[in-house]
């Protein structure tokens, strides 16, 4: 479905009916809200930097800002532009954790932690996430572009497997009560990791 430049898939459909069926801890509002935070983060450092969103897509591994293939940011600008996200994230995080220290407020605090792990993950050295664009720049800048996708490409790698480990491990905890939400989570982030490897150059 496409209206103007927002363009909706139906996997994100599929995930907000999943989130929708299986949240029983209200974690989708604060879903919701640390992705608009790191959203606009990455909006508003891209509008300072000089560049524009062409178009918005909405998919099953989040929200993807297009831009227009010229005038192309230079590779300051850009991190700059990458590092945003994840940077709103976490500052957002900060101020909601002291905010919940002062209201004694449970629900502020999964919002930060929700926020926190949204910062967190997209600044993993991988492809699709902040973190791998970043060190794919960095990585260009210095050496030639192949060289550069074949080292996050082995990185992309270890994120999921280590993503996947760590799914299994907490599933396997007692404190997890053996939810097989927790597994479908761990599988989901692991998946979204592998799956821009298969459009990779």
């Amino acid at each position: 479905m496409t209206w103007g430049r927002l363009t909706i898939r139906g996997g994100f459909l599929l995930l907000m009916a999943f989130l929708v069926f299986f949240d029983t801890g209200g974690l989708l509002p604060c879903i919701v809200a640390a992705a608009l935070v790191h959203e606009a983060g990455h909006w508003a450092a891209l509008r300072l930097a000089g560049g524009r969103v062409e178009r918005w897509e909405l998919s099953l591994r989040g929200v993807t800002m297009r831009q227009p293939a010229w005038p192309a940011l230079s590779y300051g600008r850009e991190i700059l532009a990458a590092l945003a996200g994840p940077a709103a994230n976490l500052a957002c995080a900060f101020a909601v954790a002291l905010w919940a220290g002062r209201a004694k407020d449970a629900g502020l605090y999964t919002w930060a932690g929700v926020s926190l792990f949204q910062g967190s993950f997209n600044l993993l050295p991988a492809r699709g996430q902040d973190g791998g664009h970043v060190l794919h720049l960095l990585l260009c800048w210095r050496w030639r572009a192949a060289a550069a996708d074949r080292v996050v490409n082995v990185l992309t790698g270890l994120c999921a497997a280590a993503t996947a480990a760590v799914g299994l491990w907490v599933y396997g905890t007692a404190a997890a009560g053996r939810d097989i939400t927790v597994l479908a989570a761990a599988a989901y982030a692991a998946l979204s990791l592998l799956a821009p490897l298969k459009t990779s150059d």
